[in-house]
């Protein structure tokens, strides 16, 4: 889950946790602050801790 990201929300993150574009890119390095989540077999979440994340943009198709 994405708890912060830059204006306009440029990123997503799929249920596997791969972070995509879901916008045009931004340019350059920024951060983005995450967490993850599993279930147990009760099907209670267990969520874990908010990390940073650091992207750069080196080159981008997104125009």
């Amino acid at each position: 889950m994405i708890v912060s990201q830059p204006p306009g929300k440029p990123f997503a993150i799929s249920r596997g946790g791969a972070i995509t574009l879901a916008g045009e890119a931004p340019k350059g390095r920024m951060v983005i602050q995450v967490y993850a989540t599993t279930y147990d077999d009760d099907n209670k979440e267990h969520r874990g801790p908010t990390v940073p994340v650091e992207i750069e943009i080196i080159d981008s198709q997104n125009k």
